[in-house]
């Protein structure tokens, strides 16, 4: 009889003796030889038998369907063909179609004239190794929880942090000494309100300041600053989605709380304003760039400049005082003339040493 042979590993067991991938395909064509079966095609699969969609799996089954004779399929044990339930109504179909003989080397084989006993003790052994996989699925939810507990960090760490190893192998998180003092800035820039995402961006490409993952290493864009300047990992905790909880992180932080949190408030009024996210544009050099702060917010007062064919003015974005969601753009000359009255009023004199 014809067979093709299936040997799976996942990512984490390769490298245990007993389910490597050479330990059972030796198995197997041992197997094979000594019950007349003839290898027509072997299926190496390193993949998860629980998640995804399991194209390895799928390459096997459309293998056998093209076939004409009944195919036997030779595995080492059950769990290696499947840990979960989802694949029992295709197997068990191609079985009673005479399509296929599944051969378990632990259980023995099971053929279109296996009996309720046989067909129950195969079915409870995929019990069994489902039972094993959320096992360990709780295991490691286990693991991530008492990690995140204590403060481990259990994803990337972001731009400014690197993921390294200790001496003694395990993973930790790092200060980036090349890219963190150029995150500080980005955040101290942003805080002030007078630089756009767009200005942000700019400033990382003039530094050289690029990402640290990827298959290509690029200066660090708009959106993807913008997505860092909401990480609270700077200044000290862990946002987890899945949990939708913070957690305290061991690591160093590069900021303060305080000049986060202002970032936030200039993200938040900048949405506010114009019932989007973005910035206001400040691609020229103003006047007044970083010097004037509102009385409304306290945070750094803006500029733009609107031109047209008949027009062209500086303005000063503040916030009304009566309702501080709403822009008030101040012209610029306006402010040069109360500025101008005060420096006028000054008198300085000065004696010789």
């Amino acid at each position: 009889m014809k067979a093709v042979i299936f040997a799976r590993v996942s990512t984490q067991e390769q490298e245990q003796d007993g389910h490597s991938l050479d330990a059972q395909i030796n198995k197997l064509r041992d197997y094979c030889a000594r019950h007349n079966l003839e290898i027509i095609k072997e299926f190496e699969v390193v993949e998860s038998s629980t998640r995804g969609e399991r194209p390895e799996f799928y390459k096997m089954i459309d293998f056998v369907k093209k076939q004409k004779s009944t195919i036997a399929v030779v595995c080492d044990k059950v769990d290696r063909l499947q840990r979960s339930f989802t694949e029992l109504p295709i197997l068990d179909k191609l079985r009673r179609e005479n399509k296929i003989i599944i051969y378990f080397l632990d259980i023995g084989k099971l053929d279109s004239e296996a009996n309720s006993q046989q067909i129950s003790f195969y079915q409870m052994s995929v019990v069994f190794a489902n039972a094993y996989t959320n096992a360990i699925s709780d295991n490691v939810k286990r693991s991530i929880i008492h990690k995140l507990n204590n403060g481990e960090c259990i994803l990337r760490a972001p731009v400014g942090y690197l993921n390294v190893k200790d001496e003694s192998g395990k993973s930790t998180v790092i200060v980036d000494k090349s890219r963190a003092l150029l995150m500080q800035e980005i955040f101290k820039k942003y805080a002030t309100g007078t630089f756009s995402l767009n200005d942000l961006a700019n400033f990382a490409k003039e530094k050289g300041l690029t990402n640290t993952f990827g298959k290509s290493i690029k200066p660090l864009a708009k959106n993807v600053i913008a997505t860092l300047l909401k990480n609270p990992f700077y200044y000290g905790e862990m946002y987890v989605k899945k949990y939708n909880k913070f957690y305290p992180q061991k690591y160093e932080p590069l900021i303060t709380k305080a000049l986060f949190d202002e970032c936030q408030r200039v993200t938040y009024f900048r949405g506010q304003a114009t019932n989007r996210m973005q910035a206001v544009k400040t691609n020229k050099d103003f006047v007044f760039k970083g010097l004037i702060k509102c009385a409304v917010t306290g945070r750094a007062v803006s500029s733009d400049r609107k031109e047209d064919k008949t027009n062209k003015n500086t303005y000063l974005i503040t916030w009304d005082p009566e309702n501080s969601t709403k822009k008030m753009y101040v012209p610029e000359s306006l402010v040069l003339s109360e500025v101008t009255s005060i420096f006028e009023s000054i008198r300085c004199s000065f004696k010789g040493d």
